[in-house]
């Protein structure tokens, strides 16, 4: 199933819609994640889409709230406010889609500082609700 997914991921990226796979093992399900779930998904794309998976896997496609592309863009924006970030108090553990491709993108940190505001902005560029900042859980190694 794992090397299923993997195929089907390659297949996935010609769709700029595309945001990841996910893998169900359980279920014999893979899971097609997309800006925009199933609409304007052709006919013959999803059959090529198909035609890498095995026998007895079935293929749903969800709704994702960023496309890959998309998720690209805030890696680089989190990159670029990274500095500005730590000036203020703020350490950025980790960041990406977190918890999950049908969830915000997720920067998580800590420290007593609030984001600046044009990192905030940046970071909202696909609309409200597409990316949140959130503290993290401190570790602290012994």
């Amino acid at each position: 199933m794992r090397s299923a997914a993997r195929k089907l991921e390659c297949a996935a990226r010609r769709d700029p819609a595309f945001a990841g796979v996910s893998l169900n093992e359980a279920a014999r399900e893979l899971s097609l994640f997309r800006a925009g779930g199933s609409a304007g998904l052709s006919a013959e794309f999803m059959v090529s889409l198909r035609c890498v998976l095995p026998a007895g896997v079935e293929l749903v496609v969800r709704n994702a709230v960023l496309s890959r592309a998309h998720i690209i863009v805030l890696d680089d924006v989190v990159e670029r406010y990274r500095a500005d970030c730590e000036r203020v108090g703020l350490t950025l553990q980790a960041w990406g889609m977190l918890d999950g491709w049908d969830s915000p993108y997720v920067v998580e940190y800590s420290g007593s500082g609030s984001f600046p505001d044009d990192a905030r902005r940046a970071m909202n560029r696909f609309g409200t609700g597409t990316a949140i900042m959130r503290r993290g859980e401190t570790v602290t190694l012994r």
